[in-house]
């Protein structure tokens, strides 16, 4: 099986202030069938990303449906995470699935 190549199918620009730059490190997440969780790394003006998530079908990719809140926020004042989190790898261990990332 061979890549086939869908085009431009997210952009973060004119979403959410918490998404105003980019969409980095995407990280796609089989869901069901032809569905995909796609976890992604955002900017805010300040510089800070954050984590969120789209939706979307391979065989519809006009169909992406972005979770307005990031799944993974800036940590407390203080905290490795508190300037920005940047998206990683998705793991599934004893049935659950865990989003890892770093700062």
């Amino acid at each position: 099986m061979g890549w086939i190549k869908k085009g431009l199918i997210f952009q973060a620009e004119g979403g959410p202030a918490w998404m105003s730059t980019h969409a980095a490190l995407p990280v796609a997440d089989p869901i069901a069938d032809d569905l995909f969780a796609v976890y992604f790394s955002s900017r805010d003006w300040n510089g800070r990303a954050q984590i969120g998530r789209f939706d979307f079908r391979l065989n519809d990719v006009g169909s992406v449906t972005l979770h307005p809140e990031p799944c993974i926020r800036l940590g407390p004042l203080g905290c490795f995470d508190d300037s920005g989190v940047t998206s990683s790898c998705v793991i599934e261990h004893a049935g659950r699935k865990y989003k890892h990332y770093s700062s």
